[in-house]
């Protein structure tokens, strides 16, 4: 089993990432940013990764940059 939950809090956001490399593709993502959403949904489907993340922040550039450190 490959899986991994990492969490992030900084003063500017607070990130939460479970990924499951064998996993089927399916995704969980809490984001109040669409576009970036559906990148992350895009993602897990064509890698075959489960992903859950729940993001809150201030600004977007905070949370892209934050949430990409969490899952790399």
């Amino acid at each position: 089993m490959r899986r991994a939950k990492v969490s992030r809090e900084t003063k500017e956001t607070q990130i939460i990432v479970e990924v499951d490399l064998d996993g089927n593709g399916e995704a969980d993502v809490d984001l109040d940013y669409p576009f970036f959403r559906h990148m992350l949904l895009t993602l897990s489907k064509f890698s075959n990764f489960d992903m859950n993340i729940k993001a809150r922040g201030d600004l977007p550039h905070h949370i892209i940059e934050d949430i990409a450190i969490t899952i790399g």
